[in-house]
């Protein structure tokens, strides 16, 4: 109120002037006949009236800033709330569990690249559709910035920290984030319905965990797939999807932090990367067996992580983290053993790197291994 005084006092004696101007020329009075007061009378009027009008433009400027500011939190919110992915720790009450799984897949004799090589590859030819040629691509990629570690890893990170095999700070560099990246195109893709818990292979790759391997078709048991959680230093990895039959775009993650106790609680050792179940049965029901759906999601992981899956069907695996046993030049040759009698038919294709490997050139590359050529030849010529 002081200020507002104040400043009728200022301009009440610019205006006086101004005023007396109007006296004289437009009213056509003396000055001198004119009462002082009605002189500051009218002075105080105007000075009202401007004031008013400076308020009313002052609160007009500040009820837009105020509009716009609301809409950028809006905004925010949106982005803040699109990203709706977390790792999920399950308790166990009471229940130490032991899941030793890695010895079988990572041995001297067998390491993990070639572990790798073989049920990877394995899953892409049970995988292939009918009349198709399968190909697999496999590649690394390097992110120079902290944005995939801080969208996707930190949550599980910390778990990791309470975890008995603990979290390798020695070999992640929150920084920067390596991927090995293994693409299949011409497959099925994990098909299946997400409410169900069993029964088609998006089932068997994420919500299977069984202590044996036993079936028929190899990784029924949902073991062969833990060679991709293996191969990384942060225990985890990510499966992205286009359903061939729905043509659906799911992801959802898998990471094995081994015994986890926090205060008296035991946890599952396996985490699923997917939407928390908040209440909404149509993002996520109570059991957790839905992957992420959100589109703008998806897009944002496959831009981050460099996945080169446009709206082909089939399954993209991203590993964070790859073990330095882990070389493109280990799993060309993993591959190249074990279903080089597939490339050979033309029933599948291998690119490392953008290095195309098919029928045609097949041979030279075998031979780079020193694979047996005349056994090789025997087995072309015998088709």
């Amino acid at each position: 109120m002081s200020k507002i005084l104040e400043l009728m006092h200022v301009k009440k004696k610019r205006l006086s002037y101004t005023v007396s101007n109007f006296i004289v020329r437009t009213l056509s009075k003396p000055l001198a006949r004119v009462h002082p007061g009605f002189v500051n009378c009218f002075s105080s009027k105007v000075v009202i009236s401007k004031l008013t009008v400076q308020i009313l433009m002052h609160a007009k400027l500040h009820f837009f800033f105020f509009l716009c500011s609301s809409q950028a939190l809006k905004t925010t919110d949106v982005k803040l709330e699109m990203k709706k992915g977390k790792w999920l720790p399950k308790v166990l009450p009471g229940i130490e569990f032991d899941n030793p799984v890695a010895e079988e897949f990572d041995t001297e004799k067998h390491p993990i690249s070639a572990s790798l090589g073989n049920e990877d590859g394995q899953n892409k030819i049970d995988a292939t559709l009918p009349n198709k040629k399968g190909k697999v691509s496999i590649k690394y990629v390097t992110l120079e910035n902290n944005k995939f570690f801080e969208s996707y890893l930190t949550d599980l990170k910390n778990h990791l920290e309470h975890s008995e095999d603990g979290y390798r700070k020695d070999k992640i560099n929150e920084n920067k984030t390596d991927f090995l990246i293994i693409e299949d195109f011409n497959t099925f893709g994990l098909t299946g319905d997400f409410n169900k818990q069993r029964g088609d292979r998006y089932q068997h790759f994420f919500l299977t965990f069984s202590r044996s391997k036993s079936g028929k078709d190899l990784g029924r048991r949902g073991q062969g797939r833990n060679v991709y959680w293996i191969a990384s230093h942060i225990k985890a990895f990510f499966g992205y999807s286009i359903q061939h039959d729905t043509n659906k775009k799911l992801l959802r993650g898998i990471a094995h932090a081994g015994q986890t106790t926090i205060g008296d609680d035991n946890y599952h050792p396996y985490l699923s990367y997917t939407v928390p179940f908040t209440g909404d049965d149509a993002i996520q029901n109570k059991n957790e067996t839905f992957p992420i759906v959100d589109e703008n999601e998806i897009n944002e992981f496959v831009e981050l992580a460099g996945i080169k899956r446009k709206n082909e069907p089939g399954l993209s695996v991203v590993i964070p983290y790859p073990h330095e046993r882990v070389k493109l030049q280990n799993l060309k040759v993993s591959y190249l053993k074990r279903f080089y009698a597939a490339i050979l038919f033309d029933k599948m294709e291998l690119e490392i790197n953008d290095e195309l490997i098919s029928s045609s050139n097949v041979k030279q590359h075998l031979k780079s291994i020193n694979l047996n050529i005349g056994f090789v030849d025997f087995i072309y010529d015998a088709r």
